[in-house]
């Protein structure tokens, strides 16, 4: 019988919090982020727990997220929830500070995330140049399989990346099988994504 921790290679397999490590979100909320959270990772990632229009983030990748960041680019925007988002006007990237608005010091909160964005990102352009985590990017409601292609470029023009797409069950329930669909391209299926307002 083989156990949870190894393949049926015989292979040990390691810890789920270590594999989560593996992972990077590349901005469609914050979902991924929290999904690496229970499974007990926390990376650093620039994009973990950010809300980033795809259009928005191929245009931050093709001009290597040089404007995000730059002095007058970041403003906090507090939520119906009380909490402060960090929003890049030039790239329209919301990052999620955690931080609630009442009992925060409004100030050092920006300059935090200035010094956040800008140490992330060089981080994020490494892995990007080296290939070396699996980019994650679930496919949201209406999305043409069409869009996913300029994503790719956009991120292959970096380095060789395998990128992660994930889909909703459709409405049957059926739940896309998880697959390999090109050289560094991988496909899988949740049964359904978080509410938009709780992701």
């Amino acid at each position: 019988m083989v156990s949870a921790s190894t393949e049926a290679t015989g292979t040990p397999v390691p810890p789920l919090a270590g594999r989560m490590h593996a992972f990077r979100s590349l901005g469609g909320n914050c979902e991924f982020g929290f999904v690496q959270r229970y499974g007990g990772a926390e990376p650093s990632g620039l994009l973990r727990f950010a809300y980033t229009p795809l259009d928005d983030l191929i245009d931050a990748l093709t001009t290597d997220f040089s404007r995000y960041g730059a002095p007058g680019d970041l403003i906090l925007e507090a939520t119906e929830t009380d909490v402060y988002y960090c929003r890049s006007q030039t790239y329209n990237i919301w990052s999620n500070t955690q931080r609630q608005v009442e009992g925060t010091d409004h100030d050092a909160l920006l300059e935090r995330e200035y010094g956040r964005v800008a140490h992330l990102k060089a981080k994020m352009l490494a892995d990007l140049a080296t290939g070396a985590k699996i980019l994650v990017r679930k496919v949201e409601p209406g999305e043409p399989d069409s869009a996913f292609a300029p994503l790719a470029e956009a991120v292959w023009r970096h380095g060789p990346s395998t990128l992660l797409r994930v889909h909703e069950a459709d409405d049957d329930g059926v739940v896309p099988p998880f697959r390999r669909t090109g050289p560094r391209v991988l496909e899988g299926g949740v049964r359904r994504f978080a509410p938009g307002e709780q992701a």
